[in-house]
């Protein structure tokens, strides 16, 4: 656990409209409780694009270590949204030039960049233009929708009264 960091934005399990308080859950059958609580955050309620750049700028890692970097919130065409809307957007050229930076940077052999939003597409194939032009091959962007598409909820819990996850984050999951 020493080399996972989590960002996000804690404003569910401890919410009054949550039935289980203190708890997240991604499957109907509510057993296995997925939020490790407040103390296994490394960044809680602040992400922005000078956070992720912070956070990923001082990763304690080498040109020999792999970096995996999830990602999971709203998009709109050409930048993914943050939780706190008045902190600003994350721009998909700011992104794009940062993962080239650390590459050039030697902060990991390779990245695997997973990106569950709508309209996500559009910060894959920005990163791909930019990629071409500073010669940089060794990150991989998979995104849950194309430039034009939204994402899709799914498992809707009727107990809670609120979707518990997406197509993408599910099928996601049941791979790994």
């Amino acid at each position: 656990e020493k080399d996972i960091i989590i960002a996000c934005y804690d404003d569910v399990a401890n919410n009054v409209n949550n039935s289980y308080k203190g708890k997240l859950f991604n499957d109907l059958d509510h057993k296995e409780n997925v939020y490790g609580g407040k103390d296994k955050l490394n960044y809680k309620n602040k992400i922005t694009l000078f956070d992720i750049t912070t956070i990923l700028s001082n990763l304690d890692t080498t040109e020999e270590d792999n970096l995996f970097i999830y990602y999971e919130s709203h998009g709109i065409l050409g930048f993914l949204l943050v939780p706190n809307q008045e902190e600003g957007l994350i721009d998909a050229k700011d992104l794009s030039l940062i993962l080239i930076s650390l590459s050039i940077s030697k902060k990991f052999k390779n990245c695997l960049f997973c990106i569950e939003a709508c309209y996500s597409g559009y910060i894959g194939s920005n990163y791909d233009q930019f990629s071409f032009l500073y010669g940089v091959d060794n990150i991989a962007i998979i995104t849950s929708a194309t430039e034009k598409q939204t994402s899709v909820s799914s498992k809707f819990d009727y107990w809670l009264g609120n979707y518990l996850s997406t197509q993408f984050t599910s099928n996601f999951l049941d791979k790994i």
